[in-house]
């Protein structure tokens, strides 16, 4: 179930840690935590009032074996909510690479949201 908690706190690092130690137990979660940045010139005002972001569960999951930025770009018609990551070898589908070089393979997928 999908769900919002806005919680008004005190100490925010304590929270956040906190928060860390209990999302660990789950199988996909993932604590944002602004550390107080200035969004000076951040053109959308809504970023600028979470000091804490956290995730847990899924509802779906997008991890394309290919075709990553268009899956990425289906998610996000959706109007959504994505939390994951861009992996590094990603950047071979944007910017291609005169030497392939296999020396490290760590084999984390390309494109992870949930």
């Amino acid at each position: 179930m999908r769900g919002t908690i806005t919680i008004p706190i005190s100490d925010v690092n304590r929270f956040g840690e906190q928060l860390c130690r209990w999302i660990r137990k789950e199988t996909y979660g993932m604590v944002l935590q602004s550390n107080q940045y200035s969004y000076e010139n951040v053109v959308t005002e809504s970023l600028k009032r979470f000091e804490l972001l956290a995730c847990t569960g899924s509802v779906e999951i997008i991890s394309p074996n290919q075709l990553h930025f268009e899956a990425l770009r289906n998610a996000t018609k959706k109007g959504d909510w994505l939390f994951g990551f861009l992996g590094y070898d990603l950047k071979n589908h944007i910017i291609p690479m005169a030497l392939s070089s296999p020396i490290f393979f760590l084999l984390f997928p390309k494109l992870f949201t949930q």
